[in-house]
Order: structure tokens, then sequence, then C-alpha cells
């Protein structure tokens, strides 16, 4: 699937997050071959943000300097950019092998105002990797408390930063209207059915669902409650659930 069909045929009006190559390690070559910006060029909405990952060694060979000088880059090329992996331990033969020194990277983020996305919530092969030990919030490990609560870039203790590339201002779209109409899909991926739960305005409207080509493979109409659709002829591949004149959801099939 090219650019174009992400735009038109999938129905893609959100940004788009491209990691860098080398598993999102390699962050100059991205930058000095101009391989970011022609990629927002030939994007039909210029709508692309970047991202690097931290949970690697290869990254900046977990050395301060050469963090800030990675990131100091970045800012200089002027593309939007976040660091999609922020770690404390990476695995290698076994999980939890090297430690990783985040927080200097950490703060040197908020001090430039560059965001970043954590690994992981919970569900990892490193427990002293996760955030909470189980799911939830009131089971913070070590490093969920760091994350989570760390003066100078704690998730609770120092807001956001908000990226110079936004317009009009930053609005997560999400409000009272938008949970009384919803549409919820799963499981995702899925190979024998899917159940569709719709609420609000979706619930009794047509749905249909569309290959990565356009072509329409299945239609029917959501019930008010839970509606169960029977994937089982599908291929392997990538899905489109469109509900009245809205695009909904992608979905995978996986056999």
């Amino acid at each position: 699937m090219n650019r174009t069909q992400l735009r038109s045929v999938v129905g893609f009006n959100f940004p788009i997050m491209i990691d860098t190559p080398d598993c999102g390690t390699n962050s100059d070559t991205f930058i000095t071959s101009n391989v970011a910006n022609d990629l927002i060029q030939a994007d039909p909405q210029h709508n692309l943000i970047f991202s690097a990952h931290a949970y690697w060694y290869a990254f900046a060979n977990n050395d301060s300097a050469t963090m800030a000088a990675k990131i100091n880059a970045v800012l200089v090329a002027n593309i939007p950019f976040v660091l999609g992996e922020v770690a404390n331990l990476q695995d290698d033969v076994n999980p939890c092998a090297y430690i990783l020194n985040y927080k200097p990277l950490l703060n040197y983020c908020q001090q430039k105002k560059v965001n970043w996305l954590d690994w992981s919530w919970d569900n990892d092969v490193c427990p002293a990797r996760q955030i909470s030990s189980n799911g939830n919030f009131n089971s913070l490990t070590t490093y969920g408390e760091d994350i989570v609560n760390n003066p100078g870039y704690g998730l609770l203790t120092v807001s956001a930063p908000k990226s110079r590339f936004l317009l009009n201002g930053c609005s997560t779209g999400i409000n009272d209207k938008t949970v009384e109409n919803s549409i919820v899909l799963y499981p995702n991926p899925a190979s024998d059915r899917i159940t569709i739960k719709a609420s609000g305005k979706f619930a009794g409207l047509v749905f249909s669902i569309t290959d990565q080509t356009g072509q329409t493979v299945i239609t029917g109409k959501l019930s008010m409650e839970s509606t169960v659709v029977d994937v089982n002829r599908l291929t392997e591949g990538i899905y489109l659930l469109k509900v009245g004149e809205q695009r909904i959801q992608l979905f995978e099939i996986l056999k």
C-alpha cells in the first residue's frame, strides 16, 4: 500500500508516524539524506511525524552527550519528531540485559520540548521495564514511579511540551459527546470473527468492510448493542470498517 492509498482509499486524515531506519535507531541517516523532508513533500497532506527509539543502546550508545547531539540535529532539521520508545532496560539474549541511561535523555527532551513515549505499561518480558506491575495505576513499579512522578520529566508532575508544529492550538478531540457516540471493534487482529459495539449515533447504522484496494467485502447493519461479524472467508491483510459515511477503524486479519 502506497501513500496515495493510505490517504485516499483507506482515508487516513490524521498524522502518520514513521520510524527511522534500523528499528528506529538511525535518526542521523534519516536527516542527512533528506528522506524525512522528501516523505513530507510526497504525502498529499504533508502530515507526518518521525520517531526514533531510545529503547536501543544503538540509538546514542547510552551516552548523554550523544543523545543531546541527536536531539539537536533533529531540531535543526526542523521535522516533526518524537522518541517513540524510551526504556530503562534493553533485552538481548536474555531479558533486561542492559541498563539504559534514559534519565538525562528525558531531562534534555523536556528542556528542548521534544515529546516521547515510554516502553512499556505492562505485559513485558522484562518486568522491571514495566510502568505498572499488573496494569493498574496504583501498582507502579520503581521505574513507573520515576516515569510518572519524576520532578523533571514525570508524566504527572510536568506538563507535556507542546509541539511548535501544531496548528490552531492543541485538542485531543475527546469529550462527553465523543464517548457517547463511539465504535469499538475487537479482537484486533482477528481470524474468524469480530465484534462491533456501537453506541449513540452509530447504533443501527449500516456498516461496510473494505480491503486494501477499496473493494467492499462485507456489509451489514449494526445492532443496538454488539454485532458479531463472520470474517473467516477474508484473507490475511488490513481492512477498514466504515459506518455510515465515516471511516472508523482499521483492523487486521491473521490466519
